[in-house]
């Protein structure tokens, strides 16, 4: 366990900055819905105002900002997913690519561990900073139900969004996991890292812009955890539980294949 240790402590002040700072920002947003839904006349003149491909990217045609769940879908989930899969993948990209940068991977590799074991400890810090970071956005979400408005809230469509929260930012920790075992820049696999995320987001806003453009969201997993699909619909879709665990224990894998057999320079 003593990698795990190390990598704990090193990785544990971005996930306190991280973690509160995606609390506060929950809160934040929260803290309007009372008077926005006070205003819910005013409100939908506005959203009407809005043009038709703006209003169904952001699913402004499909959830109503005067209900919490509506709402919540609406200003606080898509802030969580994109900022939330940039931390994921800044977290599983940089835990490898960093021995390389700061020439750690010598003294790794001068003790009597496998680079089997090197992956596994890496890869449970990124679980439980992952874990833990959702964990407080989700605690920081029911807090602001109970501070912030008066209405009664369907905990199992909460529940369901929470999951595919965690399932996105899995599938961008996978992913960073993946290319940090080839590419040890610090400066290139962060880039490319951000790059995916950033492209996989403005792809999903694209998709949901235009039903010409509808078939773009199958190559984004933002697409098939989008709230208000899971809000309508009231489950995930079929390639969000199959195609997305899929993709992320194959990157895993993949992960492990390639770092046990490449010439690690040092």
């Amino acid at each position: 366990m003593m990698i795990f240790r190390r990598e704990w402590r090193r990785n544990r002040k971005a996930l306190i900055l991280w973690s509160l700072s995606m609390g506060a920002l929950v809160l934040v947003m929260m803290s309007v819905f009372s008077q926005m839904a006070e205003q819910r006349e005013a409100l939908d003149q506005l959203m009407g105002a809005f043009p038709e491909g703006l209003r169904q990217a952001f699913g402004l045609d499909t959830l109503d900002l005067a209900d919490v769940l509506g709402f919540y879908g609406v200003e606080v989930y898509p802030m969580t997913t994109l900022f939330g899969s940039i931390y994921a993948v800044i977290l599983a990209s940089g835990i490898l690519s960093k021995e390389h940068a700061d020439k750690t991977i010598e003294f790794l590799l001068s003790k009597p561990v496998t680079r089997t074991r090197i992956l596994t400890e890496k890869l449970a810090v990124v679980l439980v900073n992952l874990l833990t970071f959702n964990s407080v956005i989700v605690l920081a979400s029911v807090l602001s139900f109970f501070i912030f408005q008066d209405q009664d809230v369907d905990w199992v469509l909460f529940a369901l969004l929470s999951l595919a929260l965690v399932l996105l930012h899995a599938f961008f920790a996978a992913a960073g996991f993946w290319l940090s075992t080839f590419i040890t820049r610090s400066r290139t696999i962060l880039s490319a890292g951000l790059g995916l995320v950033l492209v996989l987001y403005f792809v999903h806003i694209a998709a949901g812009m235009a039903d010409s453009l509808n078939f773009l969201g199958y190559i984004t997993p933002f697409q098939h955890v989008d709230a208000a699909v899971l809000l309508k619909d009231g489950s995930l879709p079929v390639i969000a539980w199959t195609a997305l665990p899929l993709f992320i224990l194959a990157a895993i894998a993949g992960s492990y294949a390639v770092y046990r057999r490449r010439d690690l320079a040092v």
